[in-house]
């Protein structure tokens, strides 16, 4: 295999030598959290303090899409443009009491529905807070066979709208 691969792809031993990243490496963002401790009282009086998430994964994951940049990115360990928190609302009044008070003190926005981006529009260029609609707000609404609709919240993925769909019809209502 190693003859192979020297031969295929035109490699020496020196090629070999050293080892390359694969993107599996433990490796911590560097980028702390900006969220301070006013801020995050109030934002635990709307959505409590299960639901806010601070942690270098939940904000890299929040602000990085499925698409092959995000991905080489990681690999490369460059990570920027993360929120100071992601929170997770449960209901649509907690959304609205989240976007009245972001508006209010000026904090960036910025929203993961089913995580399938790919065009890093959820990336936190400005610091602000993520709002995970995924982590609650992924249920079904409506289903509609005659007119052949379904409503769905917004953090409903795509693979789990298929599973739904799946279903028979009679088990949707």
């Amino acid at each position: 295999m190693y003859a192979l691969l020297k031969e295929t792809f035109d490699m020496t031993d020196a090629d070999f030598a050293a080892p390359q990243r694969t993107g599996m490496e433990k490796f911590e963002t560097g980028i702390q959290s900006g969220l301070d401790a006013a801020r995050r009282k109030s934002f635990e009086r709307i959505v409590g303090a299960e639901n806010i998430d601070t942690s270098a994964y939940a904000r890299v994951r929040a602000s990085y899409g499925a698409g092959a940049f995000d991905a080489l990115r990681l690999r490369e360990h460059i990570v920027e443009n993360l929120p100071d928190a992601v929170l997770a609302p449960r209901t649509a009044g907690e959304v609205q009491a989240l976007v009245e008070f972001c508006d209010d003190q000026r904090i960036p926005l910025y929203v993961y529905g089913g995580g399938s981006t790919v065009t890093r529009g959820r990336e936190a260029v400005r610091g602000g807070v993520c709002l995970d609609m995924s982590r609650h707000m992924n249920h079904m609404i409506a289903f509609n066979e005659t007119d052949q609709t379904i409503t769905v919240e917004a953090g409903m993925a795509g693979t789990e709208l298929e599973a739904l769909l799946s279903r028979a019809p009679d088990t949707l209502c």
